[in-house]
């Protein structure tokens, strides 16, 4: 992309913001994770990764380890367009489970869920072994994985490129 995609903006409001716009109506706390100085938004927790370098692991290792509740939403910067709707449809899912995620089309989103502070130990123990991919952490915790109906699909696109930024504004 070539520039810290949580500052982009759509419609006046930086990805960051319209995240935190929608989470901040059903979570008690919102904290971002990002190593950016510049990626604030007021009201809002921005914290570095308390292991740099390692990708999404480290900074949901990080925020769990902040949160004061048992349980945190994480939804990563690039698909800024999820709803409270969707999010209160995976949190309804959680009972019994130490993470819910989505997949839609056969495409599974792991930095779109739910996930238990309990799994601290367990992500420990994958940073000590290098091992950074968050649906290998996934795979090893009571985890559950829930299909979204089509009526989510523009909330999960997936902004990667210049190319796809510049979708949203045609």
């Amino acid at each position: 992309m070539g520039t810290d995609k949580a500052l982009l903006k759509f419609q006046g409001k930086t990805f960051v913001q319209i995240l935190y716009d929608n989470l901040n109506g059903i979570c008690k706390e919102v904290i971002i994770s990002s190593n950016n100085r510049k990626v604030k938004v007021s009201g809002a927790k921005t914290i570095p990764d308390e292991i740099a370098n390692i990708g999404p692991t480290g900074g949901l290792y990080t925020c769990l380890k902040q949160i004061k509740t048992d349980y945190a939403f994480v939804v990563t910067v690039d698909t800024p367009f999820v709803s409270v709707d969707l999010l209160s449809e995976i949190y309804s899912k959680i009972a019994g489970y130490d993470v819910v995620i989505i997949e839609q089309n056969n495409k599974i989103h792991p930095l779109i869920g739910v996930y238990h502070k309990n799994i601290i130990k367990l992500l420990e123990t994958e940073i000590e072994e290098k091992k950074y991919k968050v649906m290998k952490v996934v795979e090893k915790t009571k985890h559950r994985i829930i299909s979204v109906s089509g009526k989510y699909k523009g909330e999960l696109f997936n902004i990667n490129s210049r190319k796809d930024f510049d979708k949203l504004n045609t």
